[in-house]
């Protein structure tokens, strides 16, 4: 399940844990999810109101960080460890007010925690 409901559990299971078989795409105005068993989630990021890291503690067989971004209707998940992160990682740094200290702190976790990044009424990035 690509998309988690409002009232789901943080709990990640299922196909994300082999984040590997993930490629992302993002844009200015969307981030895209595709899998290779053909699932499909997109989320723009004008409905983007939350931002978080969740971490597990099953790596590394499994992916075991994600980053959550939630909507009012549904949220996105994205295993950093998709193909085209990169591109990914380097449009949440440049949100403003993102908090790249807990970013940075969640990379480095080995156990189940979420670390909120941002929150705000819309997504606005440095320099545009």
């Amino acid at each position: 399940m690509l998309f988690w409901r409002r009232k789901q559990t943080s709990a990640v299971t299922g196909a994300l844990k082999r984040g590997w078989t993930f490629t992302l795409t993002t844009d200015a105005e969307r981030v895209r999810l595709r899998g290779d068993d053909g699932s499909d989630a997109t989320i723009a990021w004008a409905g983007v109101r939350r931002i978080a890291v969740v971490t597990t503690d099953e790596g590394p067989q499994s992916s075991d960080v994600f980053v959550r971004l939630e909507a009012p209707d549904a949220t996105l998940v994205v295993p950093t460890d998709a193909r085209n992160n990169e591109a990914f990682v380097d449009q949440l740094l440049e949100i403003e007010g993102f908090d790249v200290a807990s970013f940075t702190k969640a990379m480095t976790s080995a156990e189940l925690a979420e670390f909120p990044c941002w929150a705000g009424a819309q997504v606005v990035f440095r320099g545009r």
